[in-house]
């Protein structure tokens, strides 16, 4: 049986060479921030033009699901007409931040994007199971691995529970943490409020 892993793009990465960094492109940034009740180490890309547009605008991290969802149902950059609006829809419109969309000449044009992409969450935990259910958490964002200090006898009940879930391992200190088991390639089925949401979330911990 093979001995590789695959990362979150589904390319081979022998273990011996396999290094979290391996997992994610080359050009995501890392930080540790708390989300779900965790200390979460993830790696991110930012939107650099949204972050520029925002804060010259003065605007932070939109963190109305309300609105989020009102902006998900405009197209980007192409002007609706206002009047299309529900009344409820109208009324979100007027107390949109400045900056998030455009209204000219009775239209309303979307301006705002995600601010950032996470490529993984990694979470630390002292045993598996809690590892994985709070790893779990992330399930409808973005790839997820659990960070335990070092395998448990029960290593292969682990190693199939991950598996199921969907969860990749990573074991060890700082210096000298190995991958276990990659976690899966994460495939979006759809953006929703939901998934913006959390990404505004991470946006709001980076600043």
């Amino acid at each position: 049986m093979s001995n590789a892993v695959r990362d979150i793009y589904g390319n081979t990465v022998e273990p011996a060479f396999c290094r979290v960094a391996d997992l994610v492109p080359a050009e995501s940034a890392w930080a540790t921030i708390r989300m779900f009740g965790s200390d979460t180490m993830i790696a991110y890309s930012g939107d650099e033009a949204e972050h520029n547009r925002r804060t010259g605008f003065g605007i932070g991290a939109l963190l109305s699901a309300e609105h989020l969802e009102l902006l998900m149902s405009l197209p980007i950059g192409w002007p609706v007409p206002v009047r299309s609006l529900s009344y409820r829809e109208q009324r979100l419109v007027r107390r949109l931040p400045r900056g998030v969309v455009r209204v000219a000449d009775s239209n309303v044009e979307r301006l705002a994007v995600s601010p950032v992409k996470v490529e993984l969450a990694i979470i630390r935990a002292a045993n598996w199971r809690s590892g994985l259910e709070r790893a779990g958490r992330f399930a409808p964002f973005t790839a997820r691995m659990m960070w335990l200090p070092r395998l448990p006898l029960d290593a292969h009940v682990l190693l199939r529970e991950a598996s199921r879930y969907g969860i990749g391992v990573l074991t060890g200190s700082a210096e000298r943490a190995e991958v276990v088991a990659a976690p899966p390639r994460f495939v979006r089925r759809r953006f929703t409020a939901a998934g913006w949401l959390f990404t505004e979330q991470v946006y709001a911990h980076l600043r």
